[in-house]
């Protein structure tokens, strides 16, 4: 699929091709119009998250490697904490020392109406009107809340599609919620597989499903961006779709809020909601959000919601009366009051994205990073990396999504590892996949091809252990093309011959190579494994490569 360019971005990368990539990094963030707002972020050094290093890996530099800034291009997992947030947060704590109680009635912040400071600035980032977002609880608790109030089944109407990839937690929450509701989640959901490939959805994927299944969906909930894929479904023709056979639709918004441009209103969506602490860097387990389309609050057509006092009318609220009297919009949907210091922590973060222009004024910079990185991947590693995520622009946001050519057997999970000893911050994601998300906030155009080039080393220390070379000592790149091709032709030998061999960790441990067929990439294999029990195991985390969500 062809990807449009504007006439400087084309221009650029046709440079990119004749110069040294580093140098055209460079380049780019010279003239990168973002590129003061790193300033605004806590950059974790090298050292801070590899620890000593060694000799050997401080040789490779000036001698004061460990204390570059680490490329992070984790954003989509958790999000860097800015620079103000201390600030925010302190001065909420100062004030509980300095006043107790009272802080909720005085200050510029009175804590009693806390999440107004923050409730505009939400909505202006997923196209909302300001009385259609409330900031409460966190993302799984909230599709709870919109599944009580949207879902519902009459008669042979009770199913509820999702995408066979969605995101553990929301199908938990989808297979509960039905429990809940008397029905056999085994037969009320209806998980849509991809047919472009094992991770990628066409539109008409979703669709088809609808039209096949008009007459039995209550409810459609899916990932407005795939947590595994990176990828930008087409929100206003799958909305259509749901209303046009009679239901409604909630999308979770967590890799989509701070990351591409949403207009939720415009959009029709019923119901959406979304966390904090990726893109959004409202620190980790910050409070989420929740969208309700202002036709679902007012008239014939509000519906039923769980709510509790914060939820009721704010002059009133303390009198402690038996009735209820909600607010209007969003907001008569709260429950508790909201948790100050999370809240304040993320006004921090939404103050830069105002400052900044909003998602309008960072989508640029997103797309290019997005065309530069996947052009570096493809430069460097084609065929032995294989990009996942889409190409064309329209249907993916920051993060690209990679998994290792099945021709070669390449653990990828040994692979983040890795490139963690370098001081590159990515995460994993199972069956074999990596997601790096640079985020034009605090990314540059160096970190990307900082990445590649540890990739590329970390992927031939991978090869050359599966090719059993017994060779102890990390590859210092760049090795000559001939060894590259060498290696990389050892590696598919070995892994076409199923044959196990010696090979030597980063540990110095000895062990063998299993049989290449445990460590494959098996696409069969992987689409016929349920959803269900996949999904379940994330979020995925172990000690060696550690990342949440």
């Amino acid at each position: 699929m062809s990807v449009k360019l504007s006439a400087e971005d084309a221009s650029f990368l046709a440079c990119a091709t004749e110069v040294d990539p580093r140098v055209v990094s460079s380049m780019w963030d010279a003239v990168d119009y973002m590129r003061d707002r790193r300033k605004g972020f806590c950059i974790p050094t090298v050292r801070n998250l590899c620890g000593d290093l060694g000799d050997e890996e401080e040789s490779k530099g000036d001698g004061n490697e460990g204390e570059r800034p680490c490329v992070y291009l984790c954003g989509n997992s958790l999000g860097l904490q800015p620079t103000s947030t201390r600030k925010f947060v302190l001065r909420e704590l100062d004030k509980w020392a300095s006043k107790g109680v009272m802080g909720h009635f005085e200050g510029d912040l009175p804590w009693v109406s806390i999440e107004k400071s923050v409730q505009k600035l939400s909505a202006d980032l997923v196209g909302a009107k300001e009385e259609e977002v409330a900031v409460m609880n966190s993302l799984t608790c909230n599709i709870h809340f919109l599944l009580v109030s949207l879902y519902r089944p009459v008669g042979a109407r009770v199913k509820i599609l999702i995408e066979a990839s969605a995101f553990g937690s929301d199908y938990i929450a989808v297979a509960t919620h039905l429990q809940h509701r008397g029905q056999d989640p085994k037969e009320a959901i209806v998980a849509v597989k991809p047919s472009r490939g094992e991770f990628v959805y066409r539109t008409e994927d979703f669709l088809e499903a609808m039209e096949k299944e008009r007459d039995s969906i209550a409810c459609v909930l899916l990932g407005a961006v795939n947590y595994l894929s990176g990828q930008l479904l087409d929100v206003p023709a799958i909305t259509k779709k749901a209303h046009e056979i009679g239901a409604t639709v909630i999308f979770d918004c967590a890799h989509a809020a701070g990351n591409v441009p949403l207009s939720l209103h415009d959009w029709g969506v019923d119901g959406a909601c979304w966390c904090s602490y990726k893109y959004l860097n409202a620190g980790p387990g910050g409070i989420a959000g929740l969208f309700i389309h202002e036709k679902h609050t007012e008239g014939e057509q509000a519906v039923t919601r769980l709510a509790g006092w914060w939820a009721h009318n704010g002059e009133t609220r303390f009198r402690m009366e038996h009735t209820f009297d909600p607010l209007p919009g969003a907001a008569g949907f709260q429950c508790s009051n909201p948790p100050v210091l999370q809240t304040v922590a993320l006004l921090a973060s939404l103050e830069i994205f105002r400052d900044a222009g909003g998602l309008k004024g960072l989508r640029q910079k997103t797309e290019r990073q997005a065309v530069w990185l996947a052009a570096l991947v493809k430069d460097q590693l084609e065929g032995v990396v294989d990009a996942i995520t889409p190409v064309d622009l329209k249907e993916r946001g920051c993060q690209l999504s990679l998994a290792g050519s099945s021709s070669f057997g390449l653990d990828f999970q040994k692979v983040c590892q890795r490139l963690e000893k370098r001081g590159v911050v990515v995460d994993f994601r199972k069956p074999n996949m990596i997601r790096a998300a640079p985020t034009p906030l605090y990314n540059t155009y160096e970190d990307c091809w900082r990445f590649v080039e540890a990739l590329k080393r970390a992927v031939a220390e991978e090869l050359r252990d599966i090719a059993g070379t017994g060779s102890k000592k990390p590859l210092d790149w760049p090795i000559n093309d001939a060894e590259w091709e060498g290696l990389k032709e050892k590696a598919r030998a070995a892994a076409a011959a199923g044959a196990g061999g010696v090979a030597v960790t980063a540990n110095d441990e000895c062990l063998m190579v299993p049989d290449t067929s445990q460590l494959k990439l098996s696409h069969n294999e992987a689409r016929s494994d349920p959803s269900p029990q996949m999904n379940v195991e994330e979020p995925h985390e172990t000690p060696e490569c550690r990342s949440p969500h």
